[in-house]
Formats: C-alpha cells, structure tokens, sequence
C-alpha cells in the first residue's frame, strides 16, 4: 500500500446510470491503494446536461473522455475527482477507451461501459486505481501485473493486479516528495495518459507473445476456479448429505426428486462458500505481501 498521498480528499461522481456501490467499489480500491481520504459525490450528473464539446459527434455516440471530465470537474468544488460513467468514451483518434488519467490534473475518468461480467467488481477497482495514479502523476508501466501497465483489452485488464508494484509505489512517494503531485491542472492537457481498448501507443510490444501470455494466465486462472469451484462443491455435498442422514435419517438415494433438490441446493451455497473463500484468502494474500514488502 502507497503511503497517505495528502489530507485533500477524493470526490468520486457519477455520470449516467451508475450504482452507488460501484461509485463506493472505486472509493475502497483508492483508499486501499493510495491511502487517498476518498468520498462519494451523491450528486447526480445526467447525461442530458453534457456540454456540446463532450457531446458524440457524427457517426460516433461515444462521448469526449477528457471534455466529459472537465464538465464534471466544472460543477464540483475544485476538488480531485474520478468521473465514474457508463457511457462509451473517446479521446481524439483514440476509440473505446476504458477511461482517462490526466497526469497531474485534477481529474480522472473511468468507463464502465465494457466492464461487464462476473468480474466487474474486480475491473472498476483496479481502473480506479490506475486512473487516479495517472492523475497523481504516474506513467505507463513495464511490469505486466502492475496496474499502470497499457491495458488494451478486457483480458489484459483482468490479467493485472490491483496494487500498483513496488517501482510505481516508489515513484509516486518521489513525486510527493518533490511536490509534483501538487501540480496544477493546467499542465495536464499536455500530459495525457490513456488506456484504450484496440489502441496503439509508443510502449514497444510483442502483440503475439503478449496474446499467449494472456491465454495461458486466463487458461490458467479458469481452471483454478473450476477447481476450487469444484472442491467447495463436493465439500458442502459431503456436508449436507452427512446432516439429513444424522438428523432426518434421510439418505440420498430415497427419492430422485430429493437428490436433485440437494445438489441445487449444495451448487447454490458451494458458490457462496467458494466466493467467500476466495475473498479470504485474497485478503490474507495481500497482508502477506505487504508485511513482505
């Protein structure tokens, strides 16, 4: 975890149909991450008040990623702010982008727009993670499980880890240091940091070798789930067939319909179990690395 970055608090605002716990999802992630005093801004920003320069023009109906923050930026207090959006966004030649940092700005945005599936939870941290390090003055990183790296689809998104690693955590300490991080907004322009999806930028990459690296790691991270998906299953199985036979004296081969009951019943909370499971053993993970560290 980055140490306390400073005493001026984080607004997370919300354009369009966002959730409130996806908008406390981004503030958990900062807080965790940055140690960032982080907070949700409970007003309502609609998209049918978007200025005309964030507006989608022609054939488009994506909307200008950075005129859409600054909009947001414009109606808030001068605070630091992450724009959280489920509308598609872009920025000049740049198409589909999952969000915006402006390096040493005073805002940030991200997009849900392609964030769904049973791991959005798990995408909206870590793009505000990275987002907000990008408005704090951090760059694109080498490291492919750091969270700075250049994500260019869902897959590579899901490939990183949410904390940023040891390099970036040591340059953004430097940068509060030297008071970078305090810089003002005007400069931001120049200085834009973004993370598309089918988009090239100037980091050297091996598309080919970067593709299988990301089939193998979901390859791998699938059946590691099938498994542990399995075991939380025949473990919760083997527990409720022992209750009824100890305490109805019910067996599972008296009735067919019975059986079946028992194993949706066994899938539903083998899920629950496993979930939780997994959330433990991630918490207790990153409290060993961290003493590591």
């Amino acid at each position: 975890m980055v140490r306390r970055v400073e005493s001026e608090p984080l607004a997370v605002a919300a354009v369009g149909a966002i959730e409130r716990e996806t908008l406390e999802l981004a503030v958990d992630a900062v807080e965790e991450q940055f140690s960032l005093t982080a907070r949700v801004d409970h007003r309502k920003f609609h998209t049918d008040g978007i200025p005309d320069s964030a507006q989608p023009t022609g054939d488009s109906d994506q909307y200008d990623a950075v005129e859409l923050a600054k909009y947001v930026a414009s109606e808030t207090d001068g605070s630091r702010t992450l724009v959280v959006t489920n509308q598609d966004v872009s920025q000049g030649r740049r198409q589909s982008l999952f969000g915006i940092g402006i390096r040493y700005g005073r805002t940030s945005l991200l997009s849900t727009f392609r964030l769904g599936g049973d791991r959005f939870d798990d995408r909206v941290r870590k793009l505000a993670v990275s987002e907000v390090g990008y408005m704090l003055g951090l760059e694109l990183c080498p490291n492919e499980q750091c969270p700075f790296r250049r994500t260019d689809s869902v897959a590579t998104l899901d490939a990183v880890d949410e904390s940023p690693c040891e390099a970036c955590q040591t340059k953004l300490a430097e940068a509060i240091t030297s008071g970078d991080a305090t810089a003002d907004s005007e400069s931001a322009d120049n200085g834009r940091t973004e993370k598309s999806v089918g988009q090239s930028d100037n980091t050297p990459q091996d598309h080919s070798t970067d593709q299988l690296t990301h089939l193998l790691a979901g390859t791998a991270r699938f059946w590691t789930s099938v498994l542990g998906y399995g075991v939380a299953f025949i473990v919760t199985l083997l527990v409720l067939i022992g209750l009824l036979e100890e305490v109805v004296g019910f067996a599972i081969t008296d009735s067919d319909a019975a059986t079946w009951v028992i194993v949706v019943i066994t899938a539903a909370v083998a899920w629950v179990v496993y979930r939780n499971c997994r959330a433990v053993i991630k918490v207790i993970s990153r409290v060993v690395i961290e003493s590591i560290r």
